[in-house]
């Protein structure tokens, strides 16, 4: 990549995102709660506490496509969670969101949609990437999420979110016990970005701040 995704918090009315740094490791734990929280997760902490999580996000930090974000509460500043940018790719202007968890206290409120909506509008409605040889720059074309074959509760956060399902690649990855992984994939492109942007703040509008 040429510079960050994400140069400046992105901040919206309950949740705000910041460039994570080692020094959150030790509030993702808290937050992260248990190890089950990485249940589906293709690289999670191990072992799961204070040296794995710093290994964790070092290992975020480290990839060359991957810009990790702290999940906040804007109320407080309490750490609640973690996102990233993923499969960065300038050169076809297309990214992924995943790399995701959420505070087990703060599942199944505004949080996860306020967070995809600020995700969201940031990829699709800042010009990202830098101009190349086959594009003259500009926001993201295509935004990417996938998710465990298994793993039904985030599959339907994506159709809930608006995001169109794409196929399932089967036995994509093995996972850290061995087991095959097939992956579900979902994306939005820009052309379907204000009706999925309409869906979300019709949403919130509906839903207290206080989470």
């Amino acid at each position: 990549m040429s510079g960050p995704i994400v140069g400046e918090p992105l901040i919206g009315r309950a949740v705000r995102l910041d460039p994570t740094s080692l020094a959150d490791a030790p509030d993702l734990l808290t937050a992260a709660g248990a190890p089950e929280t990485f249940r589906w997760f293709t690289r999670p902490p191990a072992p799961f506490d204070a040296s794995g999580m710093h290994d964790y996000v070092r290992f975020l930090m480290d990839a060359t496509d991957i810009e990790p974000l702290t999940l906040r509460l804007v109320a407080t500043g309490e750490v609640i969670g973690m996102t990233s940018y993923l499969d960065i790719r300038p050169e076809h202007r297309t990214l992924e969101i995943g790399w995701t968890f959420i505070a087990p206290e703060h599942r199944g409120t505004r949080v996860n949609p306020e967070m995809k909506r600020l995700l969201l509008a940031h990829a699709f409605e800042t010009p990202i990437f830098p101009p190349a040889s086959r594009h003259a720059g500009g926001g993201a074309l295509r935004v990417c999420l996938k998710t465990h074959h298994l793993n039904t509760t985030s599959q339907r956060a994506m159709a809930k979110l608006g995001a169109t399902y794409e196929g399932t690649l089967r036995n994509l990855i093995i996972m850290p016990d061995g087991s095959s992984r097939h992956s579900v994939f979902y994306s939005i492109i820009a052309q379907e970005w204000p009706a999925v942007r309409e869906g979300l703040d019709r949403r919130l509008a509906g839903q207290s701040p206080a989470t």
